[in-house]
């Protein structure tokens, strides 16, 4: 017997304001621990002396395995409790975390990012269930809903200002050590429930191992190849290969793999383009500019962090914006927000390197559509997916949007790219351009299905 998830709310104790803050608090950790140490990474580089690669990894080491545990993490949320599973992924973050901030070489750090992104891969998907299973009024669930992207938002947008105030007056270690009070007051504000459902659903570990493998290979691929070993990144290419052909012949063939094949309909799988192309470009902004700013402007990282305050505030409006506006109006947003972003991104290059405060000014409308577009994306894809497989959807959505940070990393992180913004910002605003494309594709398809689904309607109604 299957439990639906309105039976579920009835078994378990509503979720209160109080519980609300503390999955927003794992969603913020998540997001802030994935760009805030891009802030910190000279200061990391310097202290444990980590070159060009070694830097890539320390951000790629968390990257990877949050991606690669996404869909994972949906199917042990139903077996054990959404809210079991947080529980459990945040003590292991936060202990994780400690072991980060007193690593004493970089091969240490990159070792403990792993397993911090594994848990922050369990921890991200479960802050938006726990609110899903446990709060069945649905304004008040839409408004914990809108409070979680929030905080979400607000994660990315303070990051660099709050993680050079860390390193400044701290250190480097305070970027990581700062989780664990927040981990701590996650798991008092979040008491233990058993809100499990019965599910049948299989782990399909085969494709769990797959999913990791094609993941590892691009990130080591596009690193040895920016770098110009290319006898080691023909041999990621390879496996790379092999893992993709691997994967597309066991989602066909196997009875129940972790992504049904019925999931990839044409207006969702562009948007799965489109959300891959958002995070290369919006994250990658934020690994660019404070790299920049510190190793070629040669700015200490507390002014680093007060010159990036434009782009941050506007993240934030941007967020705030999606908020607070009509829901028929994302689809608008996502025709004009690409555009004004290419363009911003493309002053960005061409006037950093000359006529930095111009520069800086222009990253204010490229946060704004960063952030507008954070939301809307999403709600627009969610629009997009297949009748049934919102659960599936959603997790494969995720992952699109995660391996666009893991190829940004390592492309925007290499120096060819970090120490020129004309070709980091250049490279963002073609990005930029890619996701404009792919979501005015992406509506094109779904207008012209419902158009046909209307057409044969009528043709059937004067048959009949």
């Amino acid at each position: 017997m299957t439990v639906t998830p309105e039976q579920v709310r009835c078994k378990v104790p509503a979720l209160g304001w109080l519980g609300v803050v503390a999955v927003s608090l794992g969603n913020f950790m998540v997001a802030f621990d994935a760009s805030g140490v891009n802030v910190a990474l000279p200061a990391i580089a310097s202290d444990l002396g980590a070159g060009t690669v070694a830097r890539q990894w320390i951000l790629d080491a968390y990257t990877v395995p949050l991606c690669a545990v996404l869909l994972l993490a949906g199917v042990l949320g139903d077996r054990i409790g959404g809210t079991r599973l947080y529980r459990r992924a945040t003590a292991v973050f936060a202990v994780v975390s400690l072991l980060c901030a007193v690593a004493p070489d970089s091969p240490t750090l990159i070792a403990c990012r792993i397993v911090q992104g594994a848990a922050g891969g369990f921890m991200l998907p479960m802050t938006l269930s726990v609110i899903s299973r446990r709060i069945g009024e649905p304004a008040r669930r839409a408004r914990a809903i809108g409070v979680w992207g929030v905080v979400g938002g607000v994660a990315i947008a303070s990051a660099p200002l709050l993680a050079s105030v860390l390193v400044a007056g701290l250190g480097w270690w305070s970027v990581f050590a700062c989780n664990i009070p927040m981990c701590i007051a996650a798991l008092l504000l979040l008491p233990a429930v058993d809100d499990r459902e019965a599910t049948t659903r299989s782990i399909d570990w085969r494709g769990q191992v797959l999913l990791a493998v094609l993941l590892s290979a691009l990130a080591c691929g596009v690193i040895e190849s920016m770098r110009g070993a290319y006898v080691v990144a023909g041999f990621a290419a390879a496996a790379c290969t092999a893992a993709v052909a691997a994967l597309v012949w066991h989602v066909r063939r196997a009875p129940a793999p972790m992504v049904p094949p019925e999931v990839f309909n044409r207006p969702f799988s562009v948007s799965v383009v489109a959300g891959t192309c958002y995070q290369f470009a919006a994250y990658g902004s934020l690994i660019v500019l404070p790299m920049y700013l510190q190793l070629v402007r040669r700015f200490d990282v507390v002014h680093a962090g007060r010159l990036m305050i434009p782009c941050c505030v506007g993240w934030l409006g941007g967020n705030v914006i999606a908020l607070l506006a009509p829901h028929h109006l994302h689809r608008r947003f996502l025709s004009v927000a690409p555009a004004v972003a290419v363009v911003a991104a493309a002053v960005v290059a061409a006037t950093a390197a000359t006529v930095l405060p111009a520069a800086l000014v222009a990253t204010v409308p490229l946060g704004v559509t960063a952030g507008v577009l954070a939301s809307t994306l999403s709600s627009t894809a969610m629009s997009l997916a297949t009748p049934g497989r919102s659960g599936a959807s959603a997790g494969t959505f995720n992952v699109g949007r995660q391996l666009g940070m893991v190829v940004a990393v390592a492309v925007l992180g290499s120096d060819a790219l970090s120490a020129s913004p004309v070709a980091a910002f250049s490279t963002i605003a073609g990005a930029f351009a890619v996701l404009g494309g792919a979501a005015w594709a992406a509506l094109r398809m779904s207008n012209a299905q419902t158009e046909g689904i209307l057409l044969r309607g009528r043709d059937y109604d004067r048959n009949t």
